[in-house]
């Protein structure tokens, strides 16, 4: 499909009297020349049963008068090979309407204006096409019309014949979405159809297509790709019929562009939109404006009132990418629609996807067509969407993921308005069930990393939605909120309860159960920003809450008493601490038991209150316990096994034994640089203990270079202490003074 489609009213043609030759203006203000002033050639009639050659346009489509922007260097590279003329064959693919066709006109106006035989076929018409440019090109009408009676030989017919043709020509095939008719009734790759060995010319082919399984490996692939910012304001100026000094460029079409993701088909409509209705939009910001708000679409028809129906369908972004998907649809992957439409919830800010966590039992929800092998539906859907330019498929060591652009995710929603709510609730319920269940488990954070900007577009962008995949997503939501706090965002983790709070609240209620566990993370986040008093208030608030509807041995009832410890401790009262921490520990043994990750958390607070009232023994004997219950449930490099290792050197450090300290310390100090990255808080934290164990153990000049460097490399990072250690690091700082005081 031409792209941007003609404007009858703008297209200017010119007869000169010397050579009756037409010249039709198709864009750039340069002209292809058709001299009309002999007929073209054509078959005999020949008897009764002989085949003849049909009437068929190989005319470049007109269009408007425009610059091609964006394109130079592969323009450069086509037309390089159309001056070698060594019968290679390029194939230009990319998503509807990013500006396929474009190139290939300007393409043909260069060859035009180099006197080079330039022949342009559409979708049906491969094999009169062919051979009637051979003809064109010199064969004879009577032997075209003899071999046309047989595919093979007319196909050998036509590539002898073109291949004698002295000197360059030129044949594009646009809008080969069907590339079985250039194969012959297969693929271009087996080599039996129309894109045979060509020793002279060139063929540009046009496609949504970019498989090079489907092309062979002699076809030269360039995938098209939309406009940069600039050139995609300078398009809609030009499309807005916009006259500026040089190549200024308006800062609101720059926006403008941007917003329609370079995407040339979108920018022309929009462009036309503003050139046609200069009171209802009449300015860039305005159309940017509407298009933020909802007010306006380019799916149902900006076009001028007088704009013929048939070029109005054809330039409608909605009805452009739904043919590729109808052509999968009819080739036997009616899954890419549902799938398209997932991905475009899941990824519509063009968030890489990552191809692993899409549940083809979630998408049958979707569609009742994915058969008994749902898993290879899925493969055949990624892999015909991507081939039409609809997604991007990037593979890396950490595997496949998958990109869909912003635009086409747009259009794809909108055109899927009337199954928002199940495309929704399939996108959240492959979020959900791709979440790990544990944020601190160090060896998925990885994947929690992949799917981060995945949960906040889904908490961004549904005011209200249902109330079962609302409870799934903050669900979701919370996990990542508690991975982003423990690699040291509190800021994101708290933006993300936040929006997850607002939309449980709206859904559920403040009381539901699964409110209050968003609440209870909130709360918890309050206490690791200092915010005691407001914390506590939502802690009591909570926990009456929950004993109301469970009562005192719940576990959710016992995790808010232990929130409460840790306000109480903060503030320095550790017998009110230990006794809350106590209470819930019977609890915890008793529901949970003595192995769970609940239990032992408690159970590693208790040893903590017993080394901040200095009854070190006893806390050595808890932290050793709790570490090696640890280290057997959650593994070696679970964040919690590392804090316990921590406090256990913290121990050898306060009673004044160096050398434990300092094998702790070391070996604490390794595995968090090694797990969580060096400039992690707790790797910092753990690095200053390693420097006072230094210090301990005499070694006070390399201890002095350690805490030098250590609060130099907290002064490069933004709020270090947000993790609320802010009390360990000013001991460092105190221990680094009490370096520089001490007597040489």
């Amino acid at each position: 499909m031409p792209e941007p489609a003609p404007e009858p009213a703008r297209i200017r043609q010119h007869t000169t009297a010397r050579d009756s030759a037409t010249a039709n203006t198709v864009g750039d203000g340069v002209q292809i020349v058709i001299n009309r002033s002999a007929p073209e050639p054509k078959a005999p009639a020949g008897p009764p049963g002989t085949a003849v050659l049909q009437a068929v346009d190989l005319e470049s489509p007109l269009q408007r008068a425009r610059r091609v922007l964006g394109r130079d260097a592969l323009l450069a590279e086509l037309s390089a090979a159309l001056d070698r003329a060594d019968g290679s064959v390029h194939v230009l693919h990319g998503f509807g309407g990013c500006g396929k066709t474009t190139i290939a006109q300007a393409l043909a106006r260069h060859a035009a204006d180099r006197g080079v035989p330039a022949f342009w076929i559409r979708p049906g018409d491969v094999a009169e096409g062919m051979l009637t440019i051979a003809v064109r090109l010199g064969a004879d009408p009577a032997q075209a019309a003899a071999a046309k009676s047989d595919p093979h030989r007319s196909r050998r017919w036509a590539a002898q014949r073109l291949s004698a043709v002295p000197g360059p020509w030129l044949i594009v095939v646009d809008n080969a979405d069907d590339p079985a008719e250039l194969g012959g009734g297969a693929d271009p790759a087996e080599g039996t159809g129309w894109l045979t060995s060509w020793r002279t010319g060139m063929v540009v082919i046009t496609s949504r297509i970019g498989d090079r399984r489907v092309w062979g490996s002699g076809a030269q692939l360039h995938r098209v790709r939309p406009l940069g910012t600039e050139d995609g304001a300078h398009l809609l100026q030009d499309a807005a019929g916009i006259e500026t000094a040089g190549d200024a460029v308006d800062p609101d079409a720059r926006a403008l562009a941007g917003r329609l993701s370079g995407v040339p088909l979108a920018l022309d409509l929009a462009g036309r939109m503003i050139d046609a209705a200069p009171f209802t939009v009449p300015t860039f910001a305005r159309l940017r404006e509407l298009l933020d708000g909802g007010e306006a679409t380019l799916l149902d028809g900006i076009l001028p009132a007088d704009t013929p129906a048939e070029t109005a369908d054809r330039r409608m972004l909605g009805r452009v990418w739904e043919s590729s998907l109808s052509a999968l649809a009819s080739r036997g992957v009616p899954q890419t629609r549902p799938l398209l439409a997932v991905l475009a919830r899941l990824g519509g800010s063009a968030v890489p996807v990552p191809a692993e966590i899409l549940d083809p039992a979630v998408l049958q929800c979707l569609a009742s067509d994915f058969g008994p092998e749902p898993a290879r539906a899925v493969d055949r859907a990624l892999t015909g969407l991507r081939d039409h330019g609809l997604i991007d498929m990037r593979r890396s060591p950490d595997g496949v993921t998958l990109t869909v652009h912003p635009l086409i995710a747009e259009v794809t929603l909108a055109a899927n308005g009337d199954r928002s709510a199940e495309i929704l609730a399939a996108a959240i319920a492959t979020l959900a069930a791709a979440v790990p269940p544990d944020p601190a488990d160090t060896s998925r954070w990885k994947r929690f990393q992949t799917l981060t900007e995945i949960t906040s577009g889904l908490l961004r962008g549904h005011a209200d939605p249902p109330a079962e995949p609302v409870i799934s997503l903050t669900a979701a939501a919370w996990r990542v909120a508690f991975y982003l706090d423990s690699t040291g965002d509190l800021a994101g983790a708290e933006a993300m309860l936040r929006r997850a709070l607002e939309l449980s609240e709206r859904a559920v209620g403040t009381q539901d159960p699964h409110t209050l566990v968003i609440r209870h993370g909130a709360a918890h986040l309050a206490v690791r920003r200092g915010e005691l008093d407001r914390a506590e208030r939502e802690y009591l608030a909570i926990l009456a809450a929950r004993e109301s509807l469970y009562g005192e041995d719940h576990p959710d009832t016992f995790i808010t008493v232990h929130g409460l410890a840790a306000i109480a401790a903060r503030r320095g009262d550790l017998d009110h601490a230990g006794e809350l921490l106590r209470r819930a520990l019977t609890a915890a043994r008793h529901v949970l038991g003595p192995d769970a990750q609940g239990t032992l958390s408690i159970r590693h607070d208790l040893a903590w209150i017993e080394r901040k009232s200095g009854r070190l023994e006893a806390a050595e004997r808890g932290f050793a316990t709790v570490a090696a219950d640890r280290e057997r449930t959650l593994g070696a490099d679970h964040l919690e096994t590392m804090d316990t290792r921590y406090e256990l050197a913290l121990v050898a450090l306060t009673r004044g034994d160096a050398d434990t300290a300092l094998r702790r310390s070391e070996s604490v100090l390794a595995a968090r640089r090694r797990v969580v990255g060096p400039d992690h808080p707790a790797a910092l934290l753990a690095w200053g203990l390693w420097a006072e164990s230094l210090a301990l153990s005499g070694e006070t000049e390399r201890a002095d270079r350690e805490l030098r460097a250590l609060l130099a490399a907290q002064e490069r990072l933004p709020d270090v202490d947000r993790d609320g250690r802010r009390h360990r690091l000013r001991l460092f700082r105190d221990g680094l003074d009490r370096l520089r005081a001490a007597p040489d």
